[in-house]
């Protein structure tokens, strides 16, 4: 079982990872969860949030709480994620290359 201050740390990195892999920042995970931008800055420097946030944040990151505060599975989760975000930006330039394709055909009308 891990201790208090490895659960601490592992839950600040976690929580670091998992927000730079939805691209968001302390501001916007605030946001979504509805607590300060403060509080979020507190969990990223060693602060471990309330039962009922570390639901919201597992709701958010849609992961468990013992993978939030363990670090257990993430590797997992975090490939998934990459794999989704980078399905999204396929998908993204994707329909940029159509739009730039129609865009041509309209100008030749």
């Amino acid at each position: 079982m891990q201790e208090k201050n490895e659960i601490i740390i592992t839950f600040s990195k976690n929580l670091a990872r998992l927000m730079e892999i939805r691209a968001i920042n302390n501001s916007k995970l605030a946001k979504e969860i509805n607590v300060s931008h403060v509080q979020v800055k507190n969990w990223l420097s060693g602060q471990i949030p309330r039962a009922d946030m570390l639901y919201s944040l597992s709701r958010f990151f849609a992961i468990d709480m013992e993978t939030i505060l363990t670090g257990k599975k993430l590797p997992n989760e975090i490939e998934h994620a990459r794999s989704d975000k980078l399905k999204v930006i396929k998908m993204i330039n994707s329909l940029r290359d159509e739009l730039k394709s129609i865009e041509e055909e309209i100008k030749k009308f």
